[in-house]
């Protein structure tokens, strides 16, 4: 797979390398089983409480990624980002929180509403 992904890199954009442009690539990809997906993984280890031990094979592949990250062009808008979850009791409004994981999120409120995301019924959060 990584050869695939590669090939598939081969021309990138925003002056990120070939090996850069893969390590996003491969962060988004959808794989079966769903729980085997690169990003879940590395969620699940930046959310667990011993994740400097548990990230240590990572560290080669974070620092290709975060720098690819830190590459692209920054964007100064406001974004959203929503669970389909009760978290009120999990957080208080104006404490700093510390997110250990990447999290995507959209700048259109209509996409966070989709059904595909938040949705427009049951439990929700919204930052």
């Amino acid at each position: 797979m990584l050869v695939w992904q590669n090939k598939k890199c081969r021309r990138p954009a925003n002056n990120l390398t070939q090996d850069e442009s893969a390590s996003i690539m491969l962060y988004t990809m959808e794989w079966n089983p769903p729980n085997e997906c690169l990003y879940v993984v590395l969620n699940q280890i930046l959310r667990s409480p011993n994740r400097e031990q548990r990230l240590r094979p990572w560290y080669l592949y974070l620092k290709l990624f975060l720098n690819a990250l830190f590459r692209l062009p920054a964007l100064n808008t406001i974004v959203f980002r929503g669970v389909k979850l009760h978290m009120n009791e999990n957080y208080i409004r104006g404490e700093i929180v510390h997110w250990w994981g990447f999290s995507s999120c959209t700048i259109s409120l209509d996409v966070l509403n989709s059904d595909q995301f938040l949705g427009r019924t049951g439990d929700r959060t919204s930052v």
